[in-house]
């Protein structure tokens, strides 16, 4: 049986368009963020090393996928963020530059292997590329927590009254309530309104940046929205900011039946009584 020259020139542009197609998919899998970030990591920790046999056998390893799995606080997390920040718990990267860097201290005993990442600082813990593992990306509720922001991770366990490491947090609870929010807004163990949206879980729900349009701008995302503007500073909308993305409607410490028994406990408890002046009522009117 005889092949047509037309057949064989089918059967060869064939080959050649899955073997660029393979060349492709190797050239985009050497060429990741995490591989690039594992080799200068690796480069790295071969120099600062002093024991013989720990260089031999950093020099010997390949770049790979690290991972933690985090079981024990909410919803089952795979955090694979330490495979570029692989220096996170490591002394000797403490004056590195980002990824590589050491975490900061914090106060308590948390440790990486068991807490993760995403838990604290949220992001896509399963991205391999700078992108997707921050949440920089399209439809992602939950793009990585910076500056002040990083304070709303804190409340997932740290519950009011705040530590004293969390002052924003604690000066956008206390806005909540000076501004008469509670007397629109209901929050589950905090204020009973009925007026406006409930806010109980919002933070689990939105991203900064609409929590802050709201803010600002109540019809920026509700054109219905009975909510006047705020006459509030950039840094009272920031911490109102904080204080409602960290309303997520869970406790890590307490777990769900805690939780329930403690809003149980607290709807059945008298309202609490707000002292009441000429000015705070003027300003309530205004």
């Amino acid at each position: 049986m005889r092949i047509g020259i037309q057949v064989k020139i089918a059967l060869l542009v064939a080959a050649l368009i899955l073997l660029l197609g393979n060349g492709l998919v190797l050239y985009k899998y050497y060429g990741t963020d995490w591989r690039k970030y594992q080799r200068d990591y690796l480069r790295m920790a071969v120099e600062k090393a002093t024991d013989p046999q720990m260089k031999a056998l950093l020099s010997a390893r390949s770049p790979r996928i690290e991972q933690i799995v985090v079981t024990r606080f909410g919803e089952k997390r795979v955090d694979r963020c330490v495979t570029c920040h692989a220096g996170v718990d490591d002394q000797r990267f403490v004056d590195a530059p980002q990824p590589f860097r050491t975490h900061p201290p914090l106060p308590g005993n948390h440790d990486f292997q068991e807490f993760g990442c995403t838990t604290c600082h949220d992001g896509n813990g399963r991205g391999l590329t700078v992108e997707e593992a921050h949440g920089f990306v399209e439809f992602w509720k939950d793009p990585v927590l910076t500056g002040d922001y990083i304070e709303t991770g804190c409340a997932k366990c740290h519950t009011a009254p705040y530590l004293p490491e969390t002052p924003m947090l604690a000066k956008g609870a206390k806005l909540f309530m000076t501004q008469a929010c509670y007397g629109c807004h209901k929050v589950e163990g905090v204020s009973s309104g009925k007026l406006g949206i409930e806010p109980t879980r919002v933070g689990a729900k939105w991203p900064v940046e609409y929590l802050r349009e709201s803010i600002v701008d109540p019809k920026a995302n509700n054109v219905e929205s009975l909510m006047p503007k705020m006459d509030l500073t950039d840094e009272e909308v920031k911490a109102l900011v904080i204080y409602l993305k960290s309303l997520t409607g869970e406790n890590l410490v307490d777990g769900s039946v805690t939780h329930y028994v403690k809003v149980k406990e607290w709807k059945a408890q008298e309202p609490p009584e707000v002292p009441v002046t000429v000015e705070s009522g003027r300003k309530v009117f205004e």
